[in-house]
């Protein structure tokens, strides 16, 4: 019952977003209205409703895969190397200061290539293994599980509390159409429509923005509060149906494990968890925590017993991918490869033909939108980017940052605990694999991600698709979590053999990986819930009705509500700045971050990126050399900001400053539980009629 509730839950939710994405490429054609887009939406439901209870309803059998087990020597060998790999972490982390970078990145990768090559020499050595009815959640598994893996991951997303730097790319658009009913094709960020903006692939933000007008809800409410808590239990539902195409032997004991890592994943910005749930209203989150995971499911099924179901299905969840993120070009698309080439070497010409029908319209799709960055202008093109009669200092520009090999991998791997958990679970997890093909998808993805991590080739991957500020997301190649939780079965049930009966000796080990993935992170404080000592930003645990948004936001708000007019230009600390252009468009920030800025404002005149920068790390209280408050008085006459917001520590030298310069029509309101506040103040200087 509760299997059956969750995988409706998924196909409804897949059924949504398959057909938003379809008809917001379908009208962005031809019109920029959210009430023609919400015609075609709900008629493509219609038909693919249709299509998938009349045209497929005959093929609704699933017939189970061939299981084999890994052979007991090539076992003991794979334990040995799951052994050696995370001491070499260690090794590696340790002495890394005194070998030059190139020299790791070499040794790593060589190391990837070696174990992936490896696992295909294994891909059918092993020993048939055969099962009396299918190993489904219904008979391995009990519901009960399953809802109580899913109940923790909804409580834990709902309270963790971790404001995100990019809401204002993504969650303003949805904003902006709730409040202005027209799908923006411009920056909306820093003004209405006026500047250059960032081609936008994704279709994630039209659907919650037209939704959202739909039902009179703000999309940050929707995002926030609801969709947060049922997307992280739909994630584990997600979940559930890898572990299954898998067919692991201790489906509870991995899916356990598996919740564990992902709620108490907060190692890094880059790790799982930390992406998934504390992130989970994005789209590139989504993505990753219900698409790919389905992705890998089907495209496992698909090989093993192809259907014409099976197919319909892997297409809407390519389509549905695209409109979550562009991610999904620099992922899916080595993914169905493996796929396509499993195919072709087993000579399955239905897989095949599916499986390449999903990387065209990847590909195509990547191109298009590769187009549309590089030829994304704004309505009128000038020759100066800044017009200051008085530039005095300039900050240097945002670097094109293409991160080494060696870059990449010790971002995505940080602390060397860490790294050791995912060297343990890429090898003991895939040896609990007992099918076949899913064996030798997940040792080509793997392959296929260090051939991407090579010194050459990974620079060369990401300056041709454009992926060098995402190029992190590569470890999405591998379903870490799945492993996560599939080493635990391998533990339980031996790792040099398989044995019918569980010895304590291997219920010891695996209670020593489930403490490992949970005791560890909670007690070492690497949990999403809080900011690891060499990160930067905000986490911590809050009520679930609140939204997203950084500290003092909603104070500030409060105040700018009281003292604004339509339009004006807000200047506001960094994060705040950040959360206030996410969720209304009624007033613009200055510089809500750097690189946003400078694109957007590219070849306008008179609008003062630089300037805007400057004065945007002053108030967010970031010293800067050679600036004076002469400076910064000039920045803000050019900019002609309206409205200006201190942090309390600013305060009492800056307020008197600013009444001085006409900023005398202020506001003020306390922090919850707190003596302190949140000052704004406005100028009548620069009204529009001035």
């Amino acid at each position: 019952m509760i299997y059956r509730i969750g995988n409706t839950s998924l196909f409804v939710t897949l059924l949504f977003v398959t057909t938003g994405t379809l008809a917001d490429q379908f009208t962005r054609a031809f019109t920029l209205s959210p009430s023609v887009y919400l015609m075609v939406w709900g008629l493509l439901l219609v038909i693919t409703v249709a299509a998938w209870f009349l045209l497929l309803a005959s093929e609704r059998t699933y017939h189970l895969p061939e299981l084999s087990e890994i052979s007991g020597a090539a076992r003991k060998r794979i334990a040995i190397v799951s052994a050696f790999i995370p001491v070499l972490a260690i090794v590696i982390g340790t002495v890394n200061d005194g070998l030059p970078a190139a020299t790791i990145a070499v040794i790593t990768t060589i190391l990837i290539i070696i174990g992936a090559v490896f696992a295909w020499q294994l891909r059918d050595s092993g020993q048939p293994q055969g099962e009396p009815t299918r190993a489904t959640w219904f008979t391995r598994a009990n519901g009960i599980t399953l809802a109580i893996c899913a109940s923790v991951a909804a409580i834990a997303a709902g309270i963790t509390y971790v404001p995100n730097n990019d809401d204002h790319y993504y969650l303003n658009i949805a904003t902006y159409i709730y409040e202005h009913g027209v799908i923006p094709t411009g920056d909306t960020v820093l003004s209405n429509q006026d500047f250059r903006t960032y081609a936008r692939s994704s279709s994630w933000e039209v659907m919650w923005g037209t939704f959202s007008r739909l039902v009179h809800v703000h999309p940050a409410t929707l995002l926030y509060i609801y969709w947060v808590p049922i997307a992280a239990a739909l994630s584990i539902f997600a979940l559930a149906k890898l572990l299954e195409g898998f067919n692991i032997r201790h489906l509870k004991t991995a899916l356990i494990t598996s919740t564990l890592f992902l709620v108490l994943d907060g190692a890094n910005r880059y790790s799982f968890g930390n992406s998934q749930a504390s992130h989970i209203w994005q789209g590139k989150a989504v993505y990753l925590a219900l698409i790919l995971p389905l992705t890998f499911s089907y495209t496992i099924r698909i090989l093993t017993n192809f259907s014409t179901r099976l197919a319909f299905y892997l297409t809407a969840l390519t389509i549905a991918s695209v409109g979550a993120t562009p991610t999904v070009f620099i992922t899916s698309v080595p993914i169905l490869s493996a796929g396509l080439f499993i195919a072709l070497f087993n000579r399955q010409r239905k897989a095949f033909w599916a499986l390449l029908i999903q990387i065209s319209y990847l590909v195509v799709g990547g191109l298009l939108f590769k187009y549309a960055r590089a030829h994304n202008v704004s309505p009128k093109i000038y020759t100066s980017t800044d017009n200051s009669p008085d530039i005095y200092f300039i900050s240097p520009p945002t670097q094109k940052y293409m991160p080494s090999s060696y870059d990449l991998l010790h971002e995505i791997a940080h602390p060397i605990a860490y790294a050791s958990v995912l060297a343990i679970a890429i090898v003991l997890g895939w040896l609990s694999i007992r099918v076949q093909n899913a064996r030798t998808l997940i040792a080509l993805c793997f392959g296929f991600f260090g051939i991407l991590v090579l010194p050459v080739i990974h620079e060369f991957a990401l300056s041709n698709t454009g992926s060098s500020s995402i190029g992190w997301r590569f470890l999405w190649l591998l379903p870490i979590p799945a492993l996560v939780g599939a080493t635990s079965s391998t533990l339980v049930s031996g790792v040099s053999k398989v044995t019918a009966a569980t010895t304590w000796t291997n219920l010891g080990l695996a209670g020593a990986w489930i403490a490992l993935v949970a005791v560890v992170p909670v007690t070492t404080g690497l949990v999403p819930w809080r900011i690891p000592t060499w990160e930067k930003g905000e986490a911590y645990v809050a009520n679930p009705t609140h939204w997203r948004t950084y500290k003092g936001t909603a104070e500030t708000m409060r105040v700018i509500d009281v003292i604004s007019e339509e339009g004006d230009i807000v200047l506001a600390p960094i994060g705040i700045s950040s959360s206030i252009a996410a969720t209304t468009t009624s007033v613009y920030t200055v510089a809500p971050r750097d690189d946003y800025v400078r694109h957007a404002m590219a070849n306008v005149p008179n609008q003062f990126p630089e300037h805007r920068v400057q004065i945007a790390k002053w108030v967010d209280g970031q010293e800067q050399i050679g600036i004076s408050l002469e400076n910064i008085a000039t920045s803000i006459s050019l900019v002609r900001v309206n409205i200006v917001c201190l942090k309390p520590e600013m305060q009492k030298e800056f307020v008197p400053w600013l009444r001085d310069l006409g900023y005398v029509h202020d506001g003020r309101f306390n922090f919850s539980h707190s003596k302190k506040y949140m000052w704004c103040g406005r100028t009548d200087t620069f009204n529009k009629k001035n």
